[in-house]
C-alpha cells in the first residue's frame, strides 16, 4: 500500500485516478493499492466509526 498525507500529494496526477481516504487499486499493478489521506477527514472517518454506534443510546 502506498499512502500519502502531503496536502499538496500529486499521486492522483501520477496514477490518473480519484483517490481518498480509502485504498484504491491500481490497474495493471497487480497488489498496489494507494489512498491519498486527509488527516482531518480520516480522523472524522474514524471518530464516527467509534461513537456512531452509540449515538442516541448514552446520555450526552
Amino acid at each position: 500500500m502506498l499512502v500519502s498525507t502531503d496536502p499538496a500529494s500529486n499521486l492522483q496526477d501520477v496514477f490518473e485516478l480519484e483517490l481518498s481516504n480509502k485504498g484504491t487499486k491500481i490497474p495493471n499493478v497487480e497488489g498496489l493499492v494507494v489512498a491519498n489521506f486527509d488527516p482531518v477527514e480520516a480522523a472524522n472517518d474514524y471518530k464516527e466509526s467509534i461513537v456512531g454506534p452509540y449515538s442516541g443510546k448514552l446520555p450526552d
